[in-house]
């Protein structure tokens, strides 16, 4: 029998690709060694449209505690699957895509594409996991941030919180 797959370019959804019947080469096997790192803070470094947009969303489905009835899904076959980890499911996910900030070399305005799309990503945050919080508002992006991670601190919740954040040096490379 065989099973024909399409070839997966442009996708950087996981799960678009994995619903799609796309071609994906396992990198599962990753999650188990990031986890087995003790630095927990990982810069991860590859040339452009080498797939770490992909990976970082791969991620997230596997930690993402409102991924888990999509495991089997989504993980079927990969490593992953027949060698979960501990922290499998276990977070709230926050994923900071930085991709399409502005960098028209304006200052004023790579920081007002910044800031909406920090506030675009803490607010779609917050409704993914239904907690009700008004971001605060005409102030700068890390007071912002500041404020966010101080309201899920003092919710003392059951999760820790995961932070993804993709194309960091899209707009950084610019200023």
């Amino acid at each position: 029998m065989i099973i024909l797959k399409k070839i997966p370019y442009g996708y950087s959804n996981y799960k678009e690709l994995i619903d799609d019947n796309c071609f994906y080469i396992d990198k599962t096997m990753y999650l188990e060694k990031l986890e087995s790192l003790s630095n927990k803070k990982v810069v991860y470094l590859k040339p452009r449209r080498f797939g770490k947009t992909l990976f970082t969303s791969m991620m997230g489905y596997y930690y993402d505690i409102n991924s888990e009835n999509e495991f089997d899904s989504l993980f079927k076959d990969t490593y992953i699957y027949n060698h979960p980890t501990k922290n499998k499911n276990n977070y709230y996910i926050l994923k900071l895509d930085f991709s399409s900030i502005t960098t028209d070399n304006n200052e004023e305005s790579i920081k007002e594409s910044f800031t909406r799309k920090l506030c675009v990503a803490l607010n779609d945050f917050l409704n993914k996991y239904d907690f009700s919080y008004n971001l605060p508002e005409n102030l700068q992006p890390n007071e912002i941030l500041n404020y966010f991670l101080s309201y899920i601190k003092s919710l003392k919740l059951e999760h820790k919180l995961y932070l993804i954040i993709d194309e960091y040096d899209n707009f950084t490379n610019v200023i």
